[in-house]
């Protein structure tokens, strides 16, 4: 009941007030054009006002003008007149009043003209700016004008004439000012001006029929103006910022009657609003306003000086008639337009009460239909709707506006998801309408406005009888369609479809129990997993797959989380039909009712078997080395934490060892062999390693050359020393690889604990720290941890960083000793030493860098760099001097054998110029061992490119006379033990009589190393040796001194 109240409230009343606010601004809009009307006419007569003024202002100063040129032009511009003004310009003060008084009687005749014609102001100003002679003031002359006239100095400064209003020091004028001329020279200029009171004269006489007021800014007054005759002027009415022009008492502007009636109505207009901002505007305007009656029109017409801006207004004042007659017609117009629209009001507000009826039904029909949820439309005989509910407009998508009126069947029946045509008279809607019949379509669509289409289920009925086959025989014959978005209804059902092929046809194993646990269903899934029929599980519970392999922990976990109404995800191990294990993994979930009470319970699964035992493959992956199939560095770790863990409960009572070896030139035969033969050897050594340790040890290969070894229980230390001596033992045997004898040996660092160290990675550092010991000593030796190994451990690896920079950014350099002829005692070559100096702790050993570089690998780019730069260097003497010299320098087996050697000499030749047969490389004897194919082929290649090769240290090593005679040596280099040793006593002289004797006979060259005494120089000459290298001929020198040493007086 409240609703419908409401509703008539609103479509009752509401229409009535709209049309009270119609009629009022229609009224309103109406008064409002008779007011524009009335605006627009009076406008037009301000601006015709404006017009007559500005009109007999510009013909009262033209005339002047004119009147000023005609006669400056033709009485004062005379070459007397001007040459008496240059005479004055010149002349002493006596000279300059005598010729005042000539120009006075001279030109009087000529001011009188003037003032005949409205003139009365006239002088002379020299170009400095001095007043001459003013005709108007006679008595007053000789103060310069410039500072105060600007238009003066305008015409001094341009040469041209110039009309322009402004105040002066006696009068306020219009005037024209010409400049004067003799002799081509400017003198200065001549002015004729019409004062106020002339001007104001003048315009009485143009337009008698109006008054006048001449208006000047008080601050323009004031500043040019003497002080007397500014006292003159009286402050005008209009505003405060103007003065009355010219100095008399009012009544000589106007009557006294006049006078009194013009001066009430200067101060109505000076009441309104915005004449302020008029006047400062500087623009032509007008106003109007009625006084007792009368009308009148008032216009200021500015006037400018030379720049351009205001210094005053002519205000010109008439009486008019016509503003009255405009006032009345806006009464009489408005008058009218009320009456029309009131009366035309009243015809509306009939018609609205009429259609109240009307609009209060058709509300009622909208508020029922827009509660429903279904679209609703109602349309008549012809088709054409006449009704939509706002369901309708939003499943549609249009607006009732777009509807009514519109044929549903051409709008928005589609007839088929694709839209298809069909004509109105097929249409199942419209026959049913026509033949007067109820209609359900369940599967219909409609067309959306934006193209898209709907599926819908429509019920429609008729309103009233429809005769069959005649929908227009009534009047107005209605039909109403009603229609439900089947969108979603179909989406559920296609998803219940899906859902149901999901669990049908899906991989995973489906089970539905009831609460107590027994099937009620199982998917082919389930049949194919497990080899059980739907019809044999079905009825048992799930204990007909269990194996029996899971805790009953696993069990009461998974029933207290269902219990808890709470999914349970989880692996089983159960048993096939076969007896076959298998892995499932899924998830268990209870089923709820509305009320929360657990209805079923589902099972969803899948077949992991595969999976299962894809992670026991890969964590094995993970944890073994794939090579040796030896634990990996990370089950190593593990297994190190667990005997320390273990050696800690006994709290101190036995202990353990880590070992870790390093295999000696592995990465060189690797690389000689092939990665094949080189994993196939590691397998080999990973044979021998583990036979060499106990039941309980662990031998790990965390990749490389190396192997862990973790000894888990030990009594003494003495045991791991023996274990590390039996490790090394094992590789002294050789290995037939690839039909070639391979040696290995091997060196290993060790380290206790919990004596060094209670972590894995404390203790993997220190055994790290003790092979670097053992690294610095012979091969096949071990070292135990200690401290101190450990700070050298951490020197070498900041050692290492600073060595990476200084090769990157070049700061190693290179020295060289001189190689001696034996018989000349004078140098043939050099051998080339690389040398690096730290700031902070200066140089640092060759031999410390030097294996720290093979270690790391930076030996490749630290060989090509001091190649390249020997090269450079011996190219630079051989210029110089135009001797070869020959370069020679020591190359590291891990150049050859770890890169393309041959091609980086080659290149180092080609891009210094160096011939091949100035250049000498150093071969040591431990780069022959192991991989001798590799090492002969390349040995080979060098010489074949002609390049020296010298076994360098030889005796020291491995000494074979075999390499000797395989090898393409052409110099032998005997190591300065043997030379140090020859004095010793005469076995030491026969050894090195031996060695240079046996080299001779080979056919190579013979270098002493380390001569140091004149003794041994005699000795070696004597024996024949070639080559003498030493401190007693020269310590290494940086080039700049070899370069001194080659171009001295004394160079070789």
């Amino acid at each position: 009941m409240l609703k419908a109240s409401a509703t008539k409230r609103i479509l009752g009343w509401q229409p009535f007030y709209l049309s009270l606010l119609s009629i009022a601004l229609i009224a309103a809009a109406a008064v409002w054009y008779v007011w524009a009307d009335w605006d627009t006419r009076r406008s037009l007569l301000i601006r015709e006002h404006v017009a007559a003024v500005d009109t007999a202002v510009q013909a009262a100063s033209g005339g002047m003008a004119l009147a000023s040129e005609l006669l400056h032009q033709g009485m004062i511009l005379r070459p007397p007149v001007t040459g008496a003004v240059a005479a004055a310009g010149q002349g002493d003060p006596a000279v300059r009043a005598e010729l005042r008084d000539w120009l006075y009687r001279e030109l009087g005749p000529v001011y009188q003209m003037l003032q005949a014609r409205g003139l009365d102001q006239m002088q002379f100003v020299l170009a400095d700016g001095e007043s001459l002679l003013r005709f108007h003031a006679p008595e007053s002359h000789g103060d310069n004008l410039l500072p105060d006239r600007g238009d003066i100095a305008h015409v001094l400064a341009t040469g041209e004439p110039l009309q322009v209003t402004g105040p002066g020091r006696f009068t306020q004028a219009h005037r024209y000012i010409t400049p004067l001329y003799h002799g081509g020279e400017l003198l200065g200029v001549v002015e004729t001006g019409m004062s106020m009171a002339a001007l104001h004269r003048r315009l009485d006489e143009l337009a008698p029929g109006m008054a006048f007021r001449m208006l000047l800014r008080a601050d323009r007054v004031t500043e040019v103006a003497r002080e007397e005759v500014a006292a003159r002027f009286h402050a005008s009415p209009l505003s405060d910022a103007y003065v009355l022009d010219h100095g008399h008492d009012l009544a000589d502007w106007y009557a006294d009657e006049d006078g009194e009636g013009l001066a009430a109505v200067e101060a109505q207009l000076s009441r309104q609003p915005g004449l302020e901002g008029a006047l400062a505007r500087g623009e032509a305007f007008g106003r109007a306003l009625e006084y007792r009656g009368q009308g009148y029109l008032v216009a200021f017409v500015p006037m400018l000086d030379a720049r351009g801006e205001v210094v005053g207004y002519v205000v010109g004042y008439g009486r008019t008639g016509a503003l009255g007659s405009l006032k009345h017609q806006f009464y009489a117009g408005a008058a009218f337009a009320l009456l029309l629209v009131l009366g035309a009001g009243g015809v509306l507000l009939r018609f609205l009460a009429v259609q109240r009826g009307r609009l209060q039904d058709e509300a009622r029909l909208r508020a029922i239909s827009d509660t429903m949820n279904e679209g609703m439309y109602v349309f008549d005989g012809e088709g054409r709707i006449t009704h939509v509910n706002r369901a309708a407009e939003t499943l549609l998508g249009y607006r009732a506006s777009e509807l009514i009126g519109a044929h549903a069947h051409d709008l928005f029946h589609a007839h088929g998801p694709e839209g298809q045509y069909m004509p109105a008279a097929e249409c199942p809607v419209y026959r049913a309408a026509v033949r007067g019949e109820r209609l359900q379509l369940d599967s219909e669509w409609f067309r959306r406005r934006d193209g898209s289409h709907v599926p819908v289920q429509i019920f429609g009925a008729p309103i009233g009888d429809w005769p069959e086959g005649h929908a227009g025989s009534r009047p107005n014959p209605t039909y109403v369609v009603t229609f439900v978005d089947e969108t979603e209804r179909r989406r559920e059902r296609e998803a219940l479809r899906k859902l149901s092929a999901v669990v049908e046809q899906g991989p995973g194993a489906v089970m539905i129990t009831d609460p107590q646990g027994v099937i009620e269903y199982v998917n082919p899934a389930f049949e194919r997993i497990t080899g059980y029929t739907a019809e044999e599980a079905v009825g048992q519970t799930p204990r007909i797959i269990q194996s029996g392999l899971m805790p009953s922990s696993w069990y009461r976990e998974m029933w207290a989380a269902l219990n808890r109404g709470e999914p349970w995800w989880g692996e089983f191990h159960n048993r096939r039909k076969t007896g076959e294990l298998f892995w499932e993994a899924g998830v268990v979930f209870p089923l709820r009712d509305d009320q929360g009470g657990i209805t079923h319970y589902i099972a969803i699964k899948q077949d992991v078997t595969e999976r299962k035992d894809a992670e026991r493959r890969l964590e094995y992956h993970a944890t073994h080395d794939t090579v040796t199939g030896l634990p990996n560095r990370a089950l190593a770790m593990d297994r190190l934490e667990t005997a320390v863990r273990r050696l800690a409960h006994r709290r101190g009572r036995g202990s353990g060892a880590l070992l870790v070896l390093d295999l000696s030139q592995f990465r060189k035969i690797n690389e000689s062999l092939g990665h094949a033969s080189g994993d196939e050897l590691l397998c080999r050594i990973a044979e021998r390693l583990q036979g060499a340790l106990g039941p309980h040890d662990t031998l790990c290969r965390p990749g490389g050359d190396e192997f862990l070894v973790i000894l888990p229980e030990l009594r003494t230390a003495r045991q791991a020393e023996q274990v590390a001596k039996a490790l090394l033992a094992t590789l002294k045997a050789p290995l037939v690889l690839a039909d070639q004898e391979i040696f290995m040996d091997a060196r290993v660092g060790v380290t206790l604990f919990p004596e060094d160290g209670t972590d894995s990675s404390t203790l993997l550092r220190n055994a790290y720290a003790a092979l670097s010991q053992a690294k610095q000593v012979a091969r096949g030796d071990f070292r135990f941890f200690k401290p101190e190994a450990n700070e050298r451990a951490h020197r070498w690896l900041a050692l290492e960083g600073r060595l990476r920079r200084a090769l990157e950014q070049e700061t190693l350099h290179l020295v060289f000793q001189p190689l001696v002829d034996a018989r000349t005692l004078r140098p043939t070559g050099f051998e080339t030493l690389l040398r690096w100096t730290l700031e902070e702790h200066g140089p640092v050993s060759p031999g410390e860098f030097i294996p720290m570089a093979e270690e790391t690998g930076l030996i490749i780019p630290m060989g090509e760099w001091v190649l390249r730069k020997a090269c450079q260097q011996a190219a630079r003497w051989r210029a110089q001097t135009g001797h070869c010299y020959r370069m020679a320098v020591n190359v590291s087996p891990i150049q050859i054998t770890g890169s393309d050697f041959v091609a980086t000499v080659r290149t180092s030749l080609r891009r210094t110029g160096l011939p091949a047969e100035c250049l000498e490389l150093e071969i040591t004897e431990r780069m022959l061992l192991g991989g001798q194919r590799r090492v002969l082929q390349s040995l080979q290649a060098l010489r074949d490119l002609g390049v020296g090769l010298s076994l360098d240290d030889f005796g020291t090593g491995y000494s074979a006379l075999s390499y000797l005679r395989q090898m393409p040596f052409s110099v032998l280099k005997i190591d300065r033990s043997f030379v140090q040793g020859a004095a010793a006593g005469p076995r030491g002289e026969q050894l090195l009589c031996s060695i240079i004797g046996m080299a001779q006979g080979l056919g190579l060259r013979v270098v002493a190393e380390g001569v140091e005494t004149e003794a041994q120089v005699a000795l070696l000459q004597r024996e024949g040796c070639d080559l003498l290298q030493g401190y007693h001929f020269a310590r290494p020198m940086a080039a700049e001194a070899v370069t001194r040493l080659l171009q001295g007086p004394e160079r070789p």
